[in-house]
């Protein structure tokens, strides 16, 4: 058995097509941002992405839509969130985590 640790490959996800919406309400701005990714491997893949934010602003919804069918994101408690990603991806359904970072 090899005790080392897993280590992730990273291969770049080819974008396709990005489209911004942006309007001004009150002296407030949302933006919405839409991306388009595509997976050129043979098989189901898990990607990390990586989104800037400022720190004045805040990420209001989220939503993937994969092979024709729309994830929108819920909030959750943190560990509640990750025992819930873990688990979809266990049992190898399609599942995506939002997490902030500092």
């Amino acid at each position: 058995p090899n005790s080392e640790a897993y280590e992730p490959q990273y291969v770049p996800v080819p974008l396709v097509s990005v489209k911004i919406q942006a309007r001004v309400v009150n002296f407030i701005t949302e933006v919405e941002v839409t991306q388009e990714y595509q997976n050129k491997e043979k098989s189901a893949i898990e990607v990390i992405y990586f989104f800037p934010v400022e720190e004045e602003a805040a990420v209001t919804a989220c939503s993937a839509e994969l092979e024709g069918r729309t994830i929108q994101a819920k909030v959750q408690e943190k560990e509640k969130a990750q025992k819930l990603y873990d688990e979809a991806i266990k049992e190898k359904k399609t599942a995506f985590l939002l997490q902030e970072t500092k």
